[in-house]
């Protein structure tokens, strides 16, 4: 009798366990500029994207931006202005979704997230 409780309960488990989105495995810098976008997308690019994008049509540049999500809670982005570029150290998750602790009631569409284990700024503004 136990084995007919237990077999679905490891089966939810399985399926929930697969369904995670997983890191790609792959540390790597990226350097990236913030982008005002007026919504709750995401509002990181990296310098490659935004050459490539920017001056094309606006929503395939917002299909290619990125949200950043800390690999700990104490990682700030030291970020001052809009035309800082900061370089980020970290993994890209191998889905797109949303970095964790995200909310938002807009509904925006899914995104790459790169989970960063450091960053600084390495050019323009103040820092």
């Amino acid at each position: 009798m136990k084995h007919h409780i237990l077999l679905p309960l490891i089966f939810i488990c399985l399926l929930i366990s697969c369904r995670e989105n997983k890191l790609d495995g792959k540390v790597r810098k990226i350097q990236c500029q913030y982008i005002a976008w007026a919504c709750d997308c995401a509002h990181w690019a990296t310098l490659e994207d935004r050459k490539k994008y920017e001056r094309g049509n606006p929503d395939t540049f917002a299909a290619h931006c990125i949200y950043m999500e800390p690999a700990d809670t104490s990682l700030d982005i030291p970020f001052g202005s809009i035309e800082d570029v900061v370089e980020f150290t970290g993994q890209f998750y191998k889905d797109k979704g949303f970095p964790k602790g995200y909310h938002s009631q807009e509904m925006p569409d899914k995104a790459r997230v790169f989970r960063y284990t450091s960053c600084r700024v390495r050019r323009g503004g103040k820092r």
